[in-house]
């Protein structure tokens, strides 16, 4: 998902927890000085928290100030960032985090968190939902994710009702979308229904690079089925 600039991944895996994997990064583009942030080798620790639509943290990542991550800090800083790595993952599954610095544009968050002791979010996600980086004295950073921010589509419209070849042809031109950056249109999409905030591509194919498309499918006699599609 992606809002703006930013991205999450969230990996739930049900059968091997150890694959579980949260990864989030910020681009929105406010000036963030060294000031702002603190100085986490000491006293300033840092948070992830994420939040659902009624405000409530669902998830939350701590990141202690100070400390060894196996024979080395755990924090590093410099002018221009700072950085927590951990490749122990003993604190809420967090591997890592930068946080780069500077005037307004050049600001950048890139987390991730993976493994048995991360937090689990309630699945599936339900949107909207708030990812935030948080000082303890007050300072944040955050992005919130959104049913808009989510391309919708349909290639029905343009293929027609293929019956057995239906699921096939809709995945082959998912994939050849997220291959080319682009998502397919959904034709003859003229009157959004103004209670649906769904964010329908119609009229013409949008540009987009994607990352994880979602393709579902239902058919005669309640046979349903969602396939994920990620690119490599």
């Amino acid at each position: 998902m992606r809002p703006d600039r930013s991205k999450l991944v969230v990996i739930d895996d049900l059968a091997l927890d150890e694959q579980d994997k949260f990864k989030w990064t910020w681009k929105e583009g406010g000036a963030i000085t060294l000031a702002d942030v603190g100085d986490p080798r000491d006293l300033d620790g840092q948070h992830v928290c994420v939040f659902d639509a009624a405000e409530q943290v669902v998830a939350r990542f701590d990141l202690p100030p100070g400390g060894t991550c196996g024979t080395k800090p755990c924090w590093q800083q410099t002018s221009s960032r700072i950085a927590y790595n951990d490749p122990t993952v003993s604190s809420d599954g967090v591997r890592k985090m930068t946080l780069r610095l500077g005037a307004a544009g050049i600001p950048k968050i890139a987390f991730k968190a993976q493994g048995l002791d991360t937090p689990d979010l309630p699945m599936p996600v339900s949107l909207p939902l708030t990812i935030e980086l948080q000082r303890p004295t007050g300072q944040c950073w955050s992005a919130t994710y959104t049913s808009e921010t989510v391309p919708v589509n349909s290639l029905k419209p343009m293929i027609g009702h293929t019956l057995g070849a239906a699921g096939v042809l809709e995945l082959t031109g998912s994939i050849l979308g997220m291959r080319g950056g682009f998502v397919p249109p959904t034709l003859n999409y003229q009157e959004p229904d103004p209670s649906c905030n769904l964010n329908v591509v119609g009229g013409q194919a949008r540009e987009q690079r994607i990352g994880v498309l979602l393709s579902t499918k239902s058919a005669f006699g309640g046979a349903n089925v969602a396939i994920v599609a990620r690119r490599v």
